[in-house]
């Protein structure tokens, strides 16, 4: 752990590239090859009073590498000194997110269908948050993961595809979804039935824009 002061943060800002703002404060900036991402503490009560979000950040990315996951190396994190800021630091993994980038949806099925195979649920599941690379995939914002033993059950499939259909215009890039499903579906080893009432789910999301 690293504290960081406030002035540091702000000459970081200042020579790097912000990147994200959150309430006109910056939260995620680019700087000498590294990323570093910020966050306030929350009012009480939240979680993040006692499992700040920064070190959840660091813990999930390491038990993601762990598990075969390409996900940020934090090297260094702590707290912003004078502030009830707390930060994260990693080397800027080389990519474009999906959102701006050409991809094949059948490859991306198959990723994500690797993930719950291999027990991640990955709560932020969007096309903001998955960089491509050469073919092969990286997850970025990885604050909020769920990890299981084995494979996730079915309804935690659903679950995690209804939320990237409840962003229209990803779902969109996943076109035709017949063949995202069969990608995900060979990738996962599962069965018609099984992969026809996981795009059921999904439609029934993108059609009422709820989250899973």
């Amino acid at each position: 752990m690293l504290a960081l002061s406030g002035a540091e943060l702000t000459a970081l800002a200042a020579r790097g590239r912000v990147l994200q703002t959150k309430l006109g404060a910056p939260a995620v900036i680019e700087h000498d090859d590294l990323i570093t991402k910020v966050w306030s503490r929350r009012q009480w009560p939240s979680s993040d009073w006692f499992h700040p979000y920064a070190h959840r950040f660091r813990r999930n990315a390491e038990r993601l590498r762990m598990r075969g996951v390409d996900a940020p190396e934090v090297t260094a994190y702590g707290r912003v000194t004078g502030t009830n800021k707390r930060y994260v630091t990693y080397p800027l993994i080389p990519g474009e997110a999906l959102r701006a980038a050409s991809f094949d949806p059948r490859a991306f099925a198959a990723f994500i269908a690797s993930l719950h195979s291999r027990g991640v649920y990955f709560r932020s599941l969007h096309l903001g948050n998955v960089l491509v690379c050469n073919g092969a995939f990286a997850l970025i914002d990885v604050t909020d993961v769920t990890f299981r033993r084995g494979a996730l059950s079915l309804a935690m499939r659903a679950r995690n595809l209804r939320f990237l259909a409840s962003y229209p215009a990803d779902a969109a890039r996943l076109e035709p979804r017949g063949v995202f499903f069969a990608a995900y579906g060979a990738a996962g080893d599962l069965g018609a039935h099984d992969v026809a009432t996981l795009e059921r789910a999904f439609a029934r999301s993108l059609e009422s824009g709820t989250r899973g």
